[in-house]
């Protein structure tokens, strides 16, 4: 017997959902666990009782906090323990305010939501169709026009419902709509709409709480000395609204003399309908002295697009069916229809204009002048603003005079144009260009991947290769004449192999500064706008540098043919590194490179003499600091708050990086030659390979530190500003450590890369994998299959393109078609960029996306549910509440500060490979009570693989750069090398705390830390449980660390698979003893945890690893050996020449340390 109330909208609510779920509650099984989320607690009370009579085979609980409080409720403990059972199929109420994000008791993983989403839609509609016939009409129009929300729609059906639908009561329950009830609204269905715009814009007027009510009244269209006391008198009294809702609910209740019929509003006469074309935009258009000229390519459509507006405006007249769009020649007066373009609908939107998108085609319309004339239409085609005023202001005057004297006039005696015509504009055809300047382009960053695509696809082909010659009309840049914010350059090898290369012209002009200079050592120092929109620079200039007193002749007369070479690569002498195919002049860099490194390396070795005098010494300390200056760029600038911001930036001209151009050639050199050797290397190139040389691997060979020559400033490398210029070095340490958990280096990378107007292709990644952040969210979701939107924190993630672009990724597998996102963005008090700027991008439908991406602009079919929804808040709120913020998954991207430190590696470690390409920073751990640091640094080594001479003399010119601003540190020679360290403070140790409490999952994106805080033995459940690792998996060394509490998440996944060895997870002894086992897991692999949750072979396979390590350590048989999870590493095995498929769940290797030997079992 039901004994709680709740009101009608929550009763409607609560007996759709028994209809709807009728069949799952009926099918339900024993061990069949269901949830409900989202209703608050008197609710859930209604809506157990009908559970109780409807379904009594079911166990029915409300899940609450507090113990022994009736039949109907439950604790998180109780439930536990009821769960295991099984006995019934069980069915839990979650009240609104309960927190299950991050506990997993009672979590999508074990209990199937019974969703909620698309109720309120399914409930609307039940209600509109069992609105009578008569007033159904009505009512959609009036739906179609004001677009309520759902809960407003419910809310009035449900009062006209009690009502009976009576035609005054549409009118007089518009409160429910939050508008002034009006008993007149469907009296005259001509005026309704105007009569619902002139309500909402008066409503509108009068919540603007921020302003005082004289004004308010002052701004309402209606007779003066009318209700303006009234209305005064009505807002004084209720002094206390404070939203437009209890405004018109007041009317409704207390003040019937405010309906909105007794309000004197302006004539709604339809009879005066007019027409003006705002203004006609297109790319295509331009002005020319003066005169709107459009030029078309022939044979080519060409788009302009249309803007137009009416009054009343489009929306509040219903007569109007359609626009007309035609285009018209101009001949003196009003103008010659030519043809009919376009018919436009007009679509219900809440804009007060409309526009029209056209199509222009050079082989449909001759060259002349011409003006686009839009009408507006009823059903039956007639013409509704048949009485526009004239577009001259002179002429309407003029007609009004005439009008006035003889009445009879007719508009048509004044044959001049109308509001309705645009403004005049002259079409013009040119001439197509070239074929391969028309064909679609491929976007590359530089000719030197152009030239390596085309030999690539001449060894799949088994072509003869050959060095490829630019077409006669490439080798360009392309629409040179003005300046702009990007240059593109076109290269042209054949119709396959077509490219474009995109710069920022701002680097560009940089480069052109050093090329300009071939024949001196120096730098660029250049003062950038502030405003993204500026064209160059403010002053730009090259400084020569006191080093080209000592330095070799020789070198200098290399580095000029270099630099030569590069700007005499096209006809027309304006090449850059970026526009240069670099395997041309390889030889000559390579002797530039190498004679730079000669040269630094008896610098080296002078700096370290002690045969030299003092002030010779301290002379040439000068000259090495002053050295690390040479090919770089020092740029200011300021930032939003009017404060100065400096960057030192790298240029692709520079030593190092030139070497790294023909390091990257040296090898696919080589790999070329070994696969026409060795057909079978071919099919390599196939799988990715090729990407390898044609993007993935950007410059590494970057020194952590750099130090200004004039200021002894330390700047850090933060990254790439665009792809082969960096790297990018910010001074911002002091401001890191003040601020913490916000890298005001992303903040200020993401600013410049505005200001240099980098466009998005030329970005480099060098802190965060769109790849692993598609890997986690998978996993996620794949552990939590219930789970329909997925609640992510993202901590210190700039303009979130990264995550924004993971999201449209997922959406292209229809697996995730439905999975909805709720985003915040935690940021600190900086306000130098638009923080989430991707995701606002993403949600916007006027947006140039993907289809994936539309899904995410569109308006969803529950207003309350958002396909996307996102919010900026401040990390500082997080710390104060972190219980307000729960969710599933926390992204932190580089979120702890670094400073500046030499150390002298104990060891010598390896951190270049393959020639030198790739750069692993090595990364060592000091642990000292409860403090924890790491020191990340890079050290020269051997290359073990020799390719050509280039990746050696790399390798040793950066140590010997490095040896320089290690001796700049100190002011004195020194043989330790800069490292970046991390030391966490308390703060940042509160805010992992936190994370971990109130996240289900945390997965921290930081080069500059290691494992270690993670992966030590867990106390009590404190210390993050290291679910997986991924050590530098991509090309550029990003890490992950994915980090979860060893409670509910972890156990929870764990206790199912050791019931039948008599464990209970819930018994507080045989718990203990899981979580031995657990901590022999994670001595194997944490990854395997996230195995357990697939099949129960798998499942049995994890634990047996688990028990496989305990009986080798009681044997004594891991001494000097570990294990290896084969389903982790995969790939090792595939292909064997046994052929079998068969293998061992772990692999044993067991070392040997004195005679430096594996041994494989």
């Amino acid at each position: 017997m039901k004994t709680t109330n709740i009101n009608t909208y929550y009763q409607k609510l609560i007996y759709l959902i028994l209809e709807l779920h009728k069949s799952d509650f009926e099918n339900a099984y024993p061990g069949h666990c269901m949830k409900i989320t989202g209703l608050g607690l008197i609710e859930l009370e209604y809506l157990w009782d009908l559970l109780k009579d409807e379904h009594k085979h079911l166990d029915v609980y409300i899940v609450l906090e507090e113990e022994n409080l009736g039949l109907k409720y439950i604790s998180a403990t109780k439930l536990i323990e009821l769960r295991n059972k099984q006995d019934k199929p069980l069915l839990i109420l979650i009240p609104s305010n309960s927190r299950t994000a991050a506990e997993d008791s009672y979590g999508n993983a074990t209990f199937k939501e019974i969703a909620l989403e698309g109720l309120e839609d399914k409930l609307s509609k039940k209600l509109i169709s069992d609105v009578p016939g008569s007033s159904r009409e009505i009512i959609k129009e009036i739906f179609d026009f004001i677009k309520p929300n759902r809960t407003q729609i419910i809310n009035y059906l449900i009062a006209l419902e009690d009502l009976e639908y009576k035609p005054l009561e549409i009118g007089n329950n518009l409160h429910h709509l939050e508008l002034i009830p009006d008993s007149e609204l469907i009296t005259n269905r001509i005026k309704l709409r105007s009569r619902l715009n002139f309500n909402r814009e008066s409503v509108d007027i009068l919540s603007s709480f921020d302003r005082v009510v004289h004004d308010r009244i002052s701004d309402l269209r209606i007779d003066s000395e009318s209700l303006q006391k009234q209305i005064a008198s009505f807002l004084k009294v209720n002094n206390d609204f404070t939203n437009p809702k209890e405004i018109v609910e007041k009317v409704y209740n207390n003040n019937e003399g405010l309906n909105f019929s007794n309000w004197p509003i302006p004539d709604l006469n339809f009879s005066h309908i007019t027409l003006s074309v705002t203004h006609i935009k297109s790319t295509a258009l331009s002005i020319e002295d003066g005169t709107n000229v459009f030029s078309a390519i022939e044979g080519v459509s060409a788009k302009l697009k249309v803007r137009f507006t009416t009054n009343p405006n489009p929306n509040e007249i219903k007569e109007i069916k359609s626009f007309k769009i035609i285009l018209m020649a101009v001949d003196g007066s009003n103008g010659e229809e030519i043809s009919i373009l376009r018919k436009v609908k007009n679509k219900i939107t809440s804009r007060n204009y409309r526009e029209a998108t056209i199509e222009l085609n050079s082989n449909l319309i001759d060259e002349g002048s011409y003006f686009i004339k839009v009408v507006a239409e009823d059903e039956h085609g007639n013409i509704i603003n048949g009485n526009d005023d004239f577009k001259d202001p002179k002429i309407q005057k003029a007609w009004d005079k005439e009008k006035t004297e003889n009445p009879d006039l007719e508009k048509s005696s004044f044959p001049y144009k109308l509001t309705c015509d645009s403004d005049d504009f002259h079409y013009e055809v040119e001439e197509a260009l070239d074929k391969d300047e028309n064909q679609r382009k491929d976007k590359l960053n530089n000719v030197l991947q152009a030239f390596l695509k085309y030999r690539i696809d001449a060894l799949k082909n088994d072509e003869e290769y050959s060095i490829p010659e630019p077409s006669e009309t490439s080798n360009i840049w392309i629409n040179d004449g003005k300046e702009k914010h990007s240059s593109t350059f076109h290269i042209n090898y054949s119709d396959k192999h077509n490219y474009q290369i995109n710069i920022s012209t701002k680097l560009r002009q940089i480069e052109n500064k050093f090329l300009l200079n071939a024949e001196s050592l120096g730098y660029v120092k250049c003062q950038l706008k502030s405003n993204k929109l500026a064209i160059g620079f403010e002053n730009i200039e090259f400084v020569k540098s006191e080093l080209n007193e000592i330095v070799p002749k020789s070198l200098l007369k290399l580095r000029k043919a270099v630099f030569d070479a590069i700007v005499n690569s096209n006809e027309n002498e304006d090449g850059i590194f970026e526009t240069t195919n670099i395997f041309i002049y390889k030889e000559e860099i390579k002797k530039y490179v190498d004679s730079y490194t000669k040269w630094t390396s008896k610098l080296k070795t002078q700096l370290e003499s002690d045969k030299i005098e003092l002030e010779e010494k301290t002379k040439l300390k000068e000259f090495l600091i002053e050295l690390q200056m040479i090919d770089v760029a020092r740029v200011k600038s300021k930032l939003p708050d009017g404060s100065k911001v400096e960057a030192l930036l790298v240029s692709p001209l520079h030593p190092l990086r030139l070497a790294w151009a023909i390091q990257l050639i040296e090898v696919f050199e080589d790999w070329e030659r070994k696969t026409r050797e060795f057909s079978g290397h071919k099919e390599a190139w196939s799988h990715h390979l090729e990407d390898f040389f044609i993007g993935n691997l950007s410059p590494e060979n970057n020194q952590l530190v750099l130090i200004e020559a004039s200021s002894q400033k330390a700047y850090n490398y933060s990254g790439e500003l665009s792809f082969g210029w960096g790297g990018l070095y910010l001074s911002t340490i002091s401001q890191e450590s003040k601020n913490g958990m916000t890298s005001i280096s992303r903040q200020l990378q993401h600013y410049l890369r505005l200001l240099f107007n980098i466009t998005k292709d030329n970005y480099v990644e060098t802190d965060l994998s769109l790849k692993l952040v598609i890997r986690h969210i998978k996993n996620y979701l794949a552990q939590h299959p219930y789970i329909d939107k997925l609640v992510v924190n993202l901590f210190n993630a700039g303009d979130a393109e990264v995550f924004s672009s993971a999201f449209v990724e997922l959406e292209k597998e229809k697996v995730f078609e439905n999975i909805n996102y709720e985003v915040r963005i935690f940021k600190g008090n900086d306000k130098i960029i638009e923080h989430g700027e991707s995701l606002k991008t993403l949600i916007n439908p006027e947006s140039n996306i993907s289809e994936e991406a539309e899904a995410f602009s569109q308006p969803s079919r529950n207003r309350l549910f958002p396909k996307l929804r996102f919010s900026i808040n401040n990390i500082a709120d997080f710390l104060k509440d972190p219980s307000s913020y729960t969710s599933h998954l926390s992204f932190l991207i580089s979120p702890f500060p670094i400073s500046i430190e030499l150390i002298k590696p104990s060891i010598e470690d390896r951190n270049f490979y393959l020639n030198g390409l790739i750069t692993d920073s090595s990364v060592i751990v000091d642990e000292n009570g409860t403090q924890i640091k790491w020191n990340r640094f890079i050290q020269a080594n051997k290359l073990p693989v020799k390719y050509d001479s280039t990746g050696t003399n790399s390798i040793k010119l950066f140590e010997n750069i490095q040896s320089f601003i290690s001796s700049a540190l100190v002011s004195k020679f020194t043989t330790s090398i800069p490292s970046t360290q991390l030391r966490l403070n308390d703060r940042d140790k509160v805010l992992l705390t936190h994370l971990h409490d109130y996240s289900d999952w945390v997965i921290t994106f930081d080069k500059n830390l290691g494992p270690q805080i993670f992966d030590q033995p867990s106390k009590d459940g404190k210390i993050p449980f290291l679910l997986d690792y991924v050590p530098g998996e991509e090309l550029l060394g990003i890490s992950s660390f994915l980090t979860t509490r060893p409670t509910s998440e972890v156990l929870g996944l764990l206790g199912p698979h050791f019931e039948e060895f008599n464990l209970d997870i819930h018994n507080e002894q045989d718990e203990h003893k899981i979580k031995i086992l657990l901590e022999d897991l994670r001595a194997v692999s944490s990854s395997l945890v996230l195995q357990l949750n697939s099949t129960k072979n798998k499942a049995f396979e994890v634990i047996g690893s688990a028990f496989t390590k305990r009986v080798l350590e009681k044997k004594e048989m891991l001494k000097d050996a570990f294990l290896i999870p084969i389903d982790l590493h995969q790939n090792l095995f595939e292909n064997l020449s046994s052929g079998s498929k068969s293998r061992a769940d772990n692999l044993l290797v067991s070392m040997n340390p004195s005679k430096k030997k594996f041994l494989f079992l």
